[in-house]
């Protein structure tokens, strides 16, 4: 049976850059540490959109989650409600070893998800900034 959920996109870093940064939107952001088990379940069945900048990270990647991670170093924005995941070592070392929860290099799974929503204006300032 074909999995009907939708493609996730994955990370190795997030900047305000990857929002649309439109004059009057505020953006919501939520980030949930989650670990190597529950990164897989959120992979599994679905269609996976790379954007992990690093070839040794993609390969190590498609090891622990159990899906093909693509190394593609692009820039891309992500849209109101959706979900996605960063891969963001924590730990630089020469040697990384792809054992399943071990090795030399760690690891933090972030579950994200992204919310635009039109903000009230920003009052006038009457009195300069100091």
């Amino acid at each position: 049976m074909p999995c009907k959920k939708k493609p996730l996109k994955i990370f190795n870093a997030f900047t305000p850059g990857m929002l649309p940064l439109k004059v009057g939107e505020q953006y919501d952001l939520e980030f949930m540490p989650i670990d190597v088990y529950e990164a897989t379940a959120l992979c599994a069945c679905r269609k996976i959109r790379s954007y992990i900048g690093h070839e040794s990270l993609a390969e190590v990647l498609t090891e622990l989650l159990e899906v093909k991670i693509k190394f593609n170093r692009r820039n891309v924005k992500v849209n109101d409600g959706e979900e996605f995941l960063i891969a963001k070592k924590i730990q630089r070392r020469t040697n990384f070893r792809g054992v399943r929860g071990e090795g030399d290099e760690k690891l933090v799974f972030l579950r994200c998800r992204a919310f635009f929503k039109m903000r009230d204006p920003v009052p006038l300032i009457k009195e300069p900034i100091r």
